[in-house]
């Protein structure tokens, strides 16, 4: 009886087991969530359309009580990231337009993307880069650049953060 019974357990076993080789037979209890994440949805943006869709996305995070600042800040770059993907630019395009301006040994360019002015060059040799934002009555500017104080480069080197906040009336 014992082996009756085993005969019958072991195939059924197996044919299910071979039946739900490369699948999840429990699939249909988990709820799939249909959100793809905002890094996905920048890395596999190409068209005005997803850049602006990403855009409206990250505005609902930073809006949001419920978001954590993390999950702001990650909001904001993307965002940041996004406005420069709708306007058709790269960061090698910036730097690309750096490399051409001038054979000095002090180069930048700045590209202004409606309110929001990104900044990059080289001083000195050192790569350096900002960002501002006008609001018409406010504005703020934040750079980081580095120079060389003593006779060579390398030797005794100041790398700088500047805020700036200014006022217009």
């Amino acid at each position: 009886m014992k082996s009756k019974i085993l005969k019958i357990i072991v195939p059924l076993m197996l044919s299910v087991s071979m039946a739900s080789c490369g699948s999840n037979i429990f699939d249909s209890f988990v709820e799939e969530e249909n959100n793809e994440s905002l890094t996905a949805k920048i890395e596999n943006a190409e068209s005005r359309s997803d850049y602006e869709d990403i855009i409206s996305d990250t505005d609902t995070i930073i809006t949001a009580s419920a978001s954590s600042n993390s999950e702001k800040q990650e909001a904001y770059f993307i965002k940041a990231e996004a406005t420069m993907g709708r306007a058709d630019l790269s960061t090698l395009d910036l730097f690309s337009d750096i490399a051409k301006a001038s054979d000095d040994d002090d180069v930048g360019a700045e590209k202004k993307i409606s309110k929001i002015a990104l900044r990059g060059g080289i001083n000195q040799g050192y790569i350096g880069g900002g960002i501002g934002i006008n609001l018409t009555v406010f504005h703020v500017n934040y750079a980081f650049f580095g120079e060389e104080l003593g006779e060579k480069i390398g030797y005794n080197s100041l790398l700088t953060h500047n805020i700036q906040f200014g006022f217009s009336f």
